[in-house]
């Protein structure tokens, strides 16, 4: 399992993570909001099956799941085939936890164009709307948000 110093440096290191989440969870919240570098879609099962990817075993690969329970087993498993393989704690509930912004913004009116604009961009991940009061989680930044709201005034 690793800490966050020790997740911060093999993030930044790491050319490849395998995703084994399935298609929707990979749908609902790409890899790409959560980490920048070369990733590559696998199962579990593929794994079990002994279909490992086609990679180079020195390489080095971080296995990602939704909870870091399925990347830890699928680790194991390329790390007695001899991959330098290592798994994500926690997974991406874990990055979440840790890099969402939640924004709660006084909001007079919500115009159905600002829902579609909301539910369209990819780094809002939940939204909605009560009493004047808009909340927003997601990998979207304050600034970011500010200009989907300003544009949609216009």
């Amino acid at each position: 399992m690793l800490g966050s110093l020790e997740l911060c440096s093999i993030l930044f290191f790491v050319l490849r993570y395998l995703d084994i989440r399935d298609e929707l969870e990979r749908s609902l919240e790409p890899l790409e909001l959560f980490v920048q570098g070369q990733s590559m879609v696998w199962t579990l099962a593929q794994l079990e099956n002994g279909d490992n990817p086609p990679l180079e075993p020195k390489q080095a690969l971080m296995v990602i799941c939704n909870l870091g329970l399925q990347s830890k087993l699928a680790a194991y498993y390329l790390q007695a085939e001899g991959y330098a393989t290592t798994s994500l704690a926690g997974g991406i509930a874990r990055l979440r936890q840790e890099r969402e912004n939640h924004f709660v913004l006084d909001l007079l009116v919500f115009p159905h164009a600002l829902e579609v604009v909301l539910q369209q961009a990819r780094a809002v991940r939940q939204f909605s709307y009560q009493a004047g009061k808009l909340e927003v989680r997601g990998m979207i930044s304050r600034l970011e948000l500010e200009a989907l709201l300003e544009r949609e005034k216009r």
